[in-house]
């Protein structure tokens, strides 16, 4: 049975989502690792970096 290539570029597009989804995920920073929010990498995978005024980095905690 033959695969259209339309039905091909579908799963290609669907599996590349996934794969972009993964590598997003395995790239945040964990609890305790530093972060600052002004960076353009990869931020906590808590979502909150916490930094005091005179800190020059923060580090990835659990919102209080």
């Amino acid at each position: 049975m033959r695969m259209s290539i339309k039905c091909f570029a579908v799963i290609f597009v669907a599996f590349a989502f996934f794969l972009g989804q993964i590598s997003r995920a395995e790239a945040c920073i964990p609890d305790g690792g530093r972060c600052h929010e002004s960076d353009p990498g990869p931020g906590c995978c808590s979502g909150f970096c916490y930094r005091e005024r005179n800190w020059k980095d923060g580090d990835c905690r659990k919102r209080p």
